[in-house]
């Protein structure tokens, strides 16, 4: 917007200047040609220069942040302007987004098994279910899922927060009798769901009920697990962020970050590893089926297999096989790098 309203003054300085020609004549054409050449060249200065260009420029730059987990794999994003300020307020919400996404995360695995609990109990199974609140219900866990797996949508910042909430909320209804109270509200309810966890004379099937309806009502739910929002810092590269995000973004319309919500008063956080974690997986996958392929073959075919890795297999090449001029390689000689030859004069 800065340089649109340049080029619009230097148009409008310009036709200013035609007519002075018309009118004045050729002494004030000359020191007009001299005065609008020092304007052309104050122009291309100041458009080359960094530090006049950014505050004007980049202002509106959208920036996309790519917040990536440091205590547990995880990875979203947030977006932001250039002109942003690294603030406490900002590493704060960004926190506070990552400790709610793991919420959710730590609720969805006991909805699962409430959801597989509460089909047991009416007899339905996975496909068949014609309860509304069971579809709703496994719905609402898939759409929370499939929303934390994507990378790419910025979140909001309640975002998560509505969904735990929506989780809630379900789960009473589903479990009313583990989940309600007619008095006192959902915090009765937790409490009374952590002296049922702890009766001894509860069925041990109900009580993995009761633990994951308490999983899912208790908002203090792991608390030991999250991070500490007033003591979060963004962390770039190995070095603890500040200023604006300008500082640390390019001069495009649109530019990415890889940042990590780490402590700010501690070290710095760990590098990550050059393979993912699911490339990891995946690996160990293919060695225990090594293993298992290892383990059905005899001795003298596991003794031929290993060989044949370890040596590589003899493949002719086509020189050889084809029926063309053949290289006579009978008087060439091996290498040895262990033997030294000395010329003898």
């Amino acid at each position: 917007m800065f340089f649109f309203f340049l080029v619009l003054f230097s148009c409008a300085f310009f036709f200013f200047f035609c007519a002075c020609f018309c009118c004045c004549g050729r002494v004030i054409f000359t020191a007009f040609s001299l005065f609008f050449s020092i304007y052309i060249y104050i122009l291309l200065f100041f458009a080359s220069c960094k530090k006049w260009s950014e505050p004007f420029g980049n202002t509106a730059k959208m920036v996309l942040l790519t917040v990536k987990g440091t205590m547990f794999p995880d990875e979203f994003t947030f977006e932001c302007t250039a002109s942003t300020s690294i603030s406490p307020e900002l590493a704060r919400q960004l926190c506070h987004i990552q400790n709610a996404r793991h919420q959710v995360k730590l609720q969805l695995l006991s909805a699962r098994e409430l959801l597989e609990e509460a089909r047991r109990k009416r007899g339905l199974d996975a496909f068949g279910s014609t309860d509304d609140a069971l579809t709703s219900y496994g719905g609402l866990i898939e759409e929370v899922s499939t929303r934390l797996k994507d990378k790419n949508k910025p979140v909001t910042l309640e975002e998560f927060d509505h969904d735990a909430e929506k989780l809630r909320e379900m789960t009473e209804k589903l479990f009313p009798e583990e989940c309600s109270l007619s008095e006192g509200g959902r915090d009765a309810a937790v409490e009374r769901l952590y002296a049922l966890h702890d009766n001894p004379d509860i069925d041990e099937d109900y009580r993995l009920v009761v633990y994951h309806c308490r999983a899912i009502l208790d908002k203090r739910w792991k608390q030991q697990e999250l991070q500490r929002e007033d003591e979060a810092g963004l962390w770039f590269c190995g070095k603890l962020m500040e200023g604006t995000i300008s500082k640390y973004s390019g001069r495009n319309e649109k530019s990415r970050l890889t940042v990590k919500v780490h402590p700010k008063d501690g070290a710095a956080p760990s590098i990550e590893p050059r393979m993912s974690y699911d490339d990891q997986r995946a690996l160990f996958e293919r060695m225990r089926q090594r293993r298992e392929e290892y383990k059905t073959l005899e001795e003298s075919e596991l003794r031929e297999k290993v060989l044949a890795q370890s040596r590589g297999r003899v493949v002719l090449d086509v020189a050889s096989v084809s029926g063309g001029v053949r290289v006579d390689m009978s008087r060439l000689r091996p290498i040895c790098p262990r033997k030294e030859e000395n010329d003898v004069t």
